[in-house]
C-alpha cells in the first residue's frame, strides 16, 4: 500500500511503503511511525524516522549515565579543587603575588549540555560518542578549574615558578 504523506514535517518523504504480510507493527512513541515501514525520498529508500529517534534515545540514556557517574564522583573533583587553593593560599610567595582565587568545579547541567553537543557532532560524522564511564575524566578537561587573578603582567613568571613548586610539592601532575 501506498499512501502520500502530508503535514508532518517530514517535508522529504512522499511515500510510505509498507511490506506485505506485516501484521505485527511497532510504532514509534515519537512520530508514531510504524517501524517496518520504509519512507522513499526522490527515489532512494530511507529506513523510518524512528531510527533518528532510537539514536536520540541512545544518546540521551548514555548522557544521563556519564552525568550521573560524574555527580557520583564530584566530591573527588571538589576535594582537588579545594586542596589545591588552599595550597596555593599557604605558599607565601604565592599568596603575595596574587589578586584573588576563584575554584569550581562543572554543573551537570553544564556537563550534559556538552556530552550531547559533542554526541551529536560525533553522530554527524557518522561516528559514535567515544566516551563513556571509564574514560570521562580524561576525556572531558574541565570538570573542575581554578582561576588566579594577579594584577601586573610582570609578575607572570613568578607567578609560573612558584605555582610549579606547589603542583609538585603536592604531588600533582601536569597532562
Amino acid at each position: 500500500d501506498r499512501s502520500k504523506r502530508g503535514g508532518s514535517g517530514l517535508g522529504l518523504f512522499k511515500y510510505i511503503y509498507r511490506p506485505k504480510g506485516d501484521r505485527k507493527k511497532r510504532v514509534c512513541e515519537d512520530c508514531s511511525q510504524s517501524d517496518r515501514s520504509v519512507l522513499v525520498t526522490r527515489g532512494r529508500l530511507v529506513h523510518c524516522a524512528m531510527r533518528a529517534h532510537s539514536r536520540k534515545r541512545n544518546r540521551s540514556s548514555r548522557v544521563d549515565r556519564l552525568v550521573a557517574h560524574f555527580q557520583e564522583n564530584r566530591h573527588l573533583f571538589e576535594i582537588f579543587s579545594n586542596s589545591l587553593v588552599g595550597a596555593i593560599q599557604r605558599t607565601p610567595t604565592l599568596a603575595q603575588l596574587l589578586h584573588s582565587i576563584r575554584s569550581r568545579v562543572k554543573d551537570p547541567d553544564s556537563l550534559r549540555r556538552k556530552l550531547v553537543a559533542r554526541a551529536k557532532a560525533c553522530e554527524a560524522k557518522s561516528g559514535v560518542l567515544d566516551i563513556n564511564t571509564t574514560n570521562l575524566f580524561r576525556k572531558v578537561n574541565d570538570l573542575a578549574g581554578i582561576r588566579l587573578l594577579y594584577l601586573n603582567i610582570a609578575q607572570i613568571g613568578a607567578i609560573n615558578r612558584s605555582l610549579l613548586n606547589v603542583l609538585e610539592e603536592q604531588e600533582y601532575r601536569l597532562v
